[in-house]
């Protein structure tokens, strides 16, 4: 989205691996993501650092490679417009290819809101669990019962994180239609970052779809947040495990 300043950052952050062979075929520039780079890179600087007994450099690359795991644990890092099929992705590319760019630029503003919105509502929820310590709250019990463990390796970021985000991305993206107010997920005309509406987004969800709408969100917000516990445990045994008896890592 190039109304976003940091949106330069997304080949960073995100991981479109799942696309299949046509939309790569159409769009070759959709491979060009580097988020299993900065894994790679961040976890070979901790497992360094562990290995040469400099236990907080360990932890800060530690943390800096999590991070990016964690991005792909999100459906909207994972697929590159859930909300348009396969033909409808290409028919507004070609568009955009020949001098018609309003309809990919219209798809682009519709993800973009409703990745925005997906994160804040998420971020007030939990938040808000937090500021009443909430431990029932689904969220935390959702991070405290992962899903079953799966061991980490060079392939788990594509094959295991990526591949189960971008399976659920179309089933996210119409739950978010569904049961978010229009302006903040419908409406191509509306930057919804910094808006009014994206900070009072749990508010408006109650106000216009109703606390069953909120329910249904955070219920299936905290079904990604199993598999983020377990994507992040996987990940942190595999870097601290071949140094934890040297350094009293636990």
């Amino acid at each position: 989205n190039p109304a976003l300043e940091y949106s330069s950052q997304a080949p960073f952050h995100m991981g479109f691996y799942h696309e299949g062979w046509l939309i790569f075929s159409a769009a070759p520039f959709l491979k060009r993501t580097h988020v299993e780079y900065r894994i790679h890179l961040y976890k070979t600087l901790a497992q360094y650092a562990f290995g040469a007994g400099q236990d907080y450099w360990g932890y800060r690359f530690l943390g800096w490679a999590t991070h990016y795991v964690n991005d792909l644990s999100m459906p909207y890092h994972a697929s590159v417009l859930p909300g348009s099929s396969k033909l409808g992705m290409l028919w507004i590319n070609l568009k955009a290819m020949i001098g018609f760019p309003r309809s990919r630029d219209a798809a682009v503003q519709l993800v973009s809101n409703r990745h925005a919105a997906y994160e804040r509502f998420q971020w007030k929820i939990v938040r808000q669990a937090y500021l009443n310590d909430d431990m029932q709250h689904p969220f935390f019990q959702a991070l405290l019962d992962p899903l079953q463990h799966i061991p980490y390796d060079n392939h788990f970021p594509r094959e295991v994180i990526a591949r189960e985000s971008a399976g659920l991305a179309r089933k996210t993206d119409r739950t978010l239609t569904g049961n978010m107010p229009a302006v903040l997920v419908r409406d191509p005309e509306v930057e919804v970052v910094g808006s009014p509406e994206l900070e009072q987004v749990v508010t408006l969800t109650a106000m216009e779809k109703g606390m069953g709408s909120v329910d249904v969100l955070t219920e299936m917000i905290a079904a990604r947040l199993r598999a983020f516990s377990m994507h992040t445990r996987s990940f942190t045994e595999h870097v601290l495990a071949p140094h934890a008896a040297d350094r009293h890592i636990h």
